[in-house]
């Protein structure tokens, strides 16, 4: 007997449990159709970027770049910042603080 209600119980419980198990209705997002056509090409995506920026012209002009930015290592639980320094034609400096060390690299060419 008391077989029995442990059988019962158990089936009840697993039976409560797998109710929400059932998938998802298959109703498709209120989203915006799909243009249909070509897509543009990758240099026509690259001109419109340029012209939307300045023109190749005005990013011919520039001789410097600054970049500055976080990041983080989850895996290590580290995080730090990052800057980078270039300027034209050939000299770069990356300057990565992590942690409580900080890591400078300088690259010309030789």
């Amino acid at each position: 007997m008391k077989s029995t209600v442990k059988l019962a119980v158990i089936s009840v419980l697993l039976l409560a449990y797998t109710v929400p198990c059932f998938s998802q209705s298959t109703s498709t997002p209120n989203a915006a159709p799909a243009k249909d056509g070509p897509l543009p090409s990758v240099d026509e995506i690259a001109a419109k970027s340029a012209k939307g920026s300045g023109g190749k012209e005005a990013w011919a002009k520039l001789s410097t770049l600054v970049m500055t930015g976080t990041m983080e290592i989850p895996a290590a639980g580290l995080t730090g910042k990052i800057e980078v320094y270039s300027k034209g034609p050939n000299k770069t400096l990356r300057i990565v603080t992590l942690a409580d060390g900080q890591f400078v690299k300088s690259i010309t060419p030789l």
